[in-house]
């Protein structure tokens, strides 16, 4: 066992000093290589060259036809046209707005008159007194002055009544033709008054069915007429332009109407078969005077 342990450290010693020995001796330099000369250096073996790729076919587009080409053009042949150029916008001068209206030029007018007949003479004709009339008239302003103006005025009337007397059929038609001047005053442009005296002549025309004998018994008179009346009329609608002076107006007037009076004396007709009477059938004395009112619709030019 002795031996055994001098042994072991024996070893231990000994490893022990070859390490320190390594530890404590210098790096030992490494000498670089020697380079081959020059001409001894081995030569680069040469590469081949690659081959060259080969060059893709492209097939040309057709190209289209040109139109011969002319000195007068302002492009050559072939070139884009010039884009057009774009229109001005047209400058909308703002319209002037009318002047207000001034007094009616012509007028033409249609409506209805209603009047007031008090004579006996209508009593065979009607159950009551009144008288319907259609009317129908014109206008023409001749001159004005400030808000005055002058104007000359033509109506037309016409009625129809229907009646009995002694159980027998009548019938009474008036056709009522007056002219003369109309005096307006302008409120404003769209109102005005007026005043229209007016004379002319109204024909009467009586019948009477008479059954006894089958005869028509008629009487026939031209009278002497005059109106005297005064009224306004007012612009509803106003539709003028630079060329149209249309203006839609609504016209109420009123006054009172004369006719002459005449005495119905009616008898057959000379060209009638009927048995030849001795003496006129006598219906009274008739005037379809009196108060009267109107309500028309008028347009102006």
């Amino acid at each position: 066992m002795k031996r055994l342990g001098c042994s072991l450290s024996a070893l231990v010693l000994a490893l022990a000093g070859a390490a320190h020995a390594q530890v404590v001796s210098p790096p030992v330099e490494e000498k670089p290589a020697k380079e081959p000369p020059p001409s001894e250096a081995p030569a680069p073996k040469a590469e081949p060259a690659p081959a060259p790729a080969a060059a893709p076919v492209v097939t040309p587009a057709p190209t289209p036809a040109l139109p011969p080409y002319s000195p007068w053009l302002t492009a050559p042949p072939g070139a884009a046209p010039a884009p057009a150029p774009a229109p001005e916008a047209e400058k909308e001068e703002p319209e002037e707005p009318l002047p207000p209206a001034g007094p009616p030029g012509w007028q033409l007018w249609a409506g209805v008159r209603t009047s007031f007949v008090k004579s006996k003479g209508y009593d065979p004709f009607s159950t009551d007194d009144v008288l319907t009339f259609g009317s129908v008239g014109a206008s023409r302003r001749l001159f004005s002055a400030d808000k005055l103006s002058f104007a000359a005025a033509l109506t037309f009337d016409a009625a129809t009544a229907r009646g009995d007397a002694r159980g027998e059929a009548t019938e009474l038609s008036l056709w009522r033709l007056t002219a003369g001047p109309e005096v307006r005053y302008h409120l404003l442009p769209s109102l005005y008054a007026f005043a229209r005296p007016t004379a002319g002549v109204e024909r009467s025309i009586a019948t009477l069915e008479e059954g006894s004998t089958g005869a028509t018994l008629t009487s026939r008179a031209w009278l002497f007429a005059l109106d005297a009346n005064a009224g306004a009329a007012w612009s509803f609608l106003d539709l003028r332009s630079k060329s149209l002076d249309l203006m839609f107006w609504l016209v109420a007037d009123g006054g009172w109407g004369f006719t002459q009076k005449h005495t119905l004396a009616l008898s057959p007709d000379s060209d009638s078969s009927a048995p030849e009477r001795t003496s006129p059938l006598y219906l009274g004395e008739l005037s379809s005077g009196g108060a009267y009112f109107r309500l028309a619709l008028a347009g102006t030019l």
